[in-house]
């Protein structure tokens, strides 16, 4: 499996999160795959990336990007 290669997963997510993702999908005029994957880019690009900002227990997740 490769970087660009596509793989499909099914998740439980809290329905919080499912609202949000609804409401981008909506305001997006997405597929709510399309939406997912536009807020996990967006978490990786952002959050994860952040560096120090992290909590020391996700070190290893920081190590991965």
């Amino acid at each position: 499996m490769s970087e660009g290669d596509v793989k499909e997963l099914r998740v439980k997510i809290d329905v919080s999160y499912h609202l949000k993702l609804h409401a981008l999908k909506l305001l997006r005029n997405k597929k709510m795959s399309d939406a997912i994957e536009e807020a996990l880019d967006y978490y990786f690009e952002h959050v994860v990336q952040a560096g120090p900002d992290l909590a020391d227990e996700n070190e290893a997740v920081k190590k991965l990007f």
